[in-house]
């Protein structure tokens, strides 16, 4: 991934407010989260390929992220941590479509 494509997932992020919902619900797993999509996204493979691909492109951990650190965030991805993160993210879009339709 070049660096324009790190920047335009960087600014889709922040501008749908996606950083800002994964920073509170994961905490420090947010970049590590953010690594994994942006691998899905810009190669389309499984996750088992995320540890080869990161250590060749600039990403939100800034360096390679290992099958074994992407199998703990897999376990730290808890039923209750995504409960939080989903209840804020349809918060948010509800927020946006209220503000659409208002003007």
């Amino acid at each position: 991934m070049e660096i324009s494509t790190l920047m335009l997932f960087n600014s889709i992020a922040e501008r749908i407010g996606l950083r800002k919902k994964l920073c509170a619900a994961f905490q420090k797993d947010a970049d590590a989260i953010l690594t994994c999509a942006y691998y899905v996204l810009s190669e389309g493979n499984a996750l088992s390929g995320c540890e080869q691909w990161s250590a060749c492109v600039l990403n939100p951990v800034g360096g390679r992220f290992g099958d074994q650190r992407v199998s703990e965030l897999l376990r730290r991805l808890t039923r209750d941590r995504q409960i939080i993160f989903f209840r804020e993210w349809v918060r948010t879009i509800s927020e946006e479509d209220n503000i659409l339709r208002s003007t």
